[in-house]
């Protein structure tokens, strides 16, 4: 092998610095069981506060969502109706299955629950009630 590797994803390259100051161990415990670290959660759409946040593994999609620290809830105070988890090829998730699991669990942002619940790319764009899907 003895040639060098090409790494070109900018969540990869973000950790680097973390993983050097912190170690690898220290860095490994941040987050939820098998999801270790942190990701980049892109989101847009009729949320307050659009833009990318690095999250820690682990948190719950709806704390994202409503959190002031991240997205800061619905426009003008509205319900959340459904979100896009991803690009045109994935489904649209209603409400109730964005923030919780099939089995009624919070759902976290995970990598076995992001996969679940289609939001694999690290972006969603939420849509308030009033818009007609």
């Amino acid at each position: 092998m003895d040639c060098p590797t090409v790494v070109n994803n900018v969540e990869t390259l973000a950790a680097i610095g973390p993983i050097i100051s912190m170690g690898g161990d220290v860095y490994a415990r941040t987050g939820y069981g098998k999801s270790t670290g942190t990701k980049l959660m892109s989101a847009c759409g009729n949320i307050n506060k659009p833009g990318v946040y690095e999250i820690e593994m682990g948190l719950p999609v709806e704390d994202f969502i409503y959190s002031e620290e991240y997205c800061g809830g619905i426009k003008n105070g509205r319900m959340l109706k459904a979100v896009i988890p991803g690009g045109s090829s994935v489904p649209i998730l209603p409400a109730d299955l964005t923030l919780n699991t099939a089995k009624g669990e919070s759902r976290l942002l995970t990598y076995e629950s992001l996969a679940e619940g289609e939001f694999e790319s690290g972006s969603m764009l939420g849509f308030r009630r009033i818009h007609c899907l």
